[in-house]
């Protein structure tokens, strides 16, 4: 009866640590790693529902998301998406020598599409880890708010293409996409590039 007595204490341990190792390591799942956590603390900053958040950007959605517009980038250029930024206007590429000109070619288009149903869409594919990609956004931004009619007559997407800095580009991406799952990607998008490139 006494060597029962210890076959169940035994068995009573050893139950009770493999519980307490499955608690444990489900609790790490949730601890951000030192990125999430910069990440996390730009979305503090900008009032984010920070437990959302990070849920987000760990999500299949998100990923499917970043992904998505990976894929489409390949697409509209025949699989050469090797560089950022790229801009479509209406899905054909456009080259610019200075960002300076990307207003003259959205009032042209604009102009173009006056008198039609047609939208004007501008869609930028760029990675957080490019700094050309920040000199766009920038640029855009200005346009945004000193050209304000104008900007109100076009579509502008900002898209992810994650081609520069591995992994890191990638959770950048997916970041972006958790903030705009909160009305919030272009703050978030103006706060990481400022974070990345103004250090």
């Amino acid at each position: 009866m006494k060597s029962l007595n210890s076959y169940v204490y035994i068995f009573l341990v050893i139950l009770t640590g493999i519980i307490f190792l499955i608690v444990l390591i489900a609790n790490t799942r949730n601890i951000p790693t030192k990125i999430e956590k910069e990440l996390l603390s730009i979305a503090e900053t900008l009032s984010l529902y920070t437990k959302k958040f990070l849920n987000d950007l760990r999500s299949e959605e998100v990923r499917q998301t970043v992904e998505k517009q990976i894929q489409k980038a390949k697409s509209l250029t025949n699989n050469n998406a090797s560089f950022t930024p790229i801009i479509f206007i209406n899905e054909q590429k456009i080259t610019l020598n200075k960002f300076e000109e990307l207003e003259n070619i959205i009032q042209i288009e604009v102009d173009k599409n006056t008198n039609s149903d047609k939208n004007t869409t501008i869609e930028v594919f760029s990675d957080f880890n490019c700094r050309s990609c920040y000199e766009l956004f920038k640029k855009i931004e200005e346009i945004k708010q000193n050209k304000r009619e104008l900007f109100s007559k076009i579509n502008y997407i900002k898209s992810n293409l994650p081609i520069i800095g591995g992994n890191q580009s990638k959770i950048y991406a997916y970041a972006f996409e958790a903030a705009k799952l909160q009305n919030k990607g272009d703050e978030y998008a103006k706060a990481l590039y400022e974070k990345i490139h103004l250090k």
